[in-house]
């Protein structure tokens, strides 16, 4: 027979400490024979190689046959590897009511929603994402540790539902930059016109009381007060006009950078999910028991 052929060679290969070699021979016995007895050397052979979660897939298919297909000392075996495996490796169960939810765990499909998937897991960090077409994907990380079950819901948010605006901004802080940069604009260009009124105010008295000439020293009265106020007038309004353009050129770029734009809550990243529940075993030489924690 094909596979009691590839079975014995498999045993001799294990004897042999060829591992590898060994594994591809119960596999292809497997092919041509489910039995329980190749099922539970693929477990070992697993388990040897460090591959924790197939070896436990295997011992469980082994055991599902009962004692007497798989024989008395095999089958106590198998029930040891499987106690070992158990101490061992994690759990982690994720429910979703939602239908049409497509969620994978590491890259690889694991449930669509509505359902419940329980899986056997290396302990160790797990990434979770979860989608579904006009809903908000979330993305969530887990540490599991060896013996440890944890159990995860999994609900999404509507887009409508999440989504919110926001400025990068106060608008007061823009809105003042601009009225700032306004106010200091037309405040010089006041002082500018006024500077102007001055200036024509100077000449007008200089033509009608100076039309022959004037000494330096005997300008008319007030003429000199016009000039001295139109001068400190220029140049304090074409400062303000510079300072004000630039502020307010500033203002309004910050006003057209500052449109709402959508946010959406922030699932990326989060250890062990809101609303999770997680058993993990105590064992020691003064205690046995397990730890529950919730959150919420």
């Amino acid at each position: 027979m094909r596979a009691d052929s590839l079975y014995r060679q498999g045993e001799q290969l294990l004897r042999e400490s060829s591992t590898i070699e060994a594994l591809g021979k119960y596999q292809q016995a497997l092919e041509y024979w489910n039995h329980p007895q190749i099922r539970y050397r693929m477990a070992q052979v697993m388990y040897d190689l460090g591959r924790r979660v197939q070896a436990y897939e295997h011992v469980n298919q082994a055991l599902h046959h009962g004692e007497r297909a798989l024989g008395s000392k095999f089958y106590r075996e198998a029930l040891r590897y499987k106690k070992q495996l158990e101490a061992e490796l994690a759990w982690w169960t994720i429910i979703c009511d939602e239908p049409g939810v497509d969620i994978s765990v590491g890259g690889n499909h694991v449930l669509e929603g509505p359902g419940t998937v329980t899986m056997v897991l290396a302990p160790g960090s797990h990434s979770l994402v979860a989608n579904k077409a006009g809903y908000l994907t979330i993305t969530r990380s887990i540490s599991l540790s060896p013996a440890e079950r944890a159990s995860s819901r999994v609900e999404l948010v509507a887009l409508e539902q999440a989504t919110a605006t926001i400025a990068r901004w106060p608008r007061w802080k823009t809105w003042g930059l601009t009225g700032t940069g306004a106010s200091l604009t037309v405040a010089g260009a006041v002082l500018l016109f006024k500077a102007r009124t001055d200036f024509a105010t100077y000449d007008r008295i200089l033509g009608a009381e100076c039309a022959t000439g004037c000494d330096g020293n005997e300008l008319p009265a007030g003429a000199e007060q016009h000039r001295a106020r139109a001068v400190w007038e220029t140049w304090l309004g074409a400062g303000a006009v510079v300072v004000g353009s630039v502020v307010l050129s500033s203002g309004i770029t910050l006003l057209l950078l500052n449109e709402e734009r959508p946010l959406y809550p922030e699932y990326v990243g989060r250890d062990d999910p809101a609303s999770a529940t997680r058993i993990v075993p105590r064992l020691s030489p003064r205690e046995i028991g397990i730890t529950t924690n919730w959150q919420f």
